[in-house]
């Protein structure tokens, strides 16, 4: 139970962070096109993107329309999907492999209680 609980609290931490990086990732994405318009002839706008692994990175963008943005945001949204899936299937797995591990414990216990129970009998019988 407590390895379900660190699971389940993980999951959530994880979930967390994720829903932060959304909103951080829209908030600059907004701040950028307030931007723009204010400067109206700004063709490339710099921006400092920080990359997964927490180096930062000077990112140069051309504004083509605000499309280039949008596609950057479903590929993004569909390797999170992605990602959210792959966690699904390792979980299931790794309980999956607990069940089987728990059945085969019990197993074990009911043979030894077998071999005790058949040792008593021979016992009473001698």
């Amino acid at each position: 139970s407590t390895r379900k609980k660190k699971r389940r609290t993980m999951r959530l931490k994880r979930r967390k962070r994720r829903q932060w990086w959304r909103t951080r990732r829209t908030r600059t994405k907004t701040r950028r096109e307030k931007e723009d318009n204010k400067e109206e002839g700004a063709t490339a706008v710099m921006e400092v993107v920080v990359l997964k692994e927490g180096k930062a990175d000077t990112k140069e963008d051309e504004d083509e329309g605000g499309e280039k943005d949008d596609r950057e945001e479903e590929e993004e949204e569909e390797e999170e999907e992605e990602e959210e899936k792959e966690e699904e299937e390792e979980v299931e797995k790794e309980e999956e492999v607990e069940k089987e591990e728990e059945e085969a414990v019990e197993e074990k216990e009911a043979k030894v209680e077998m071999d005790e129970y058949k040792k008593e009998r021979e016992e009473v019988e001698e």
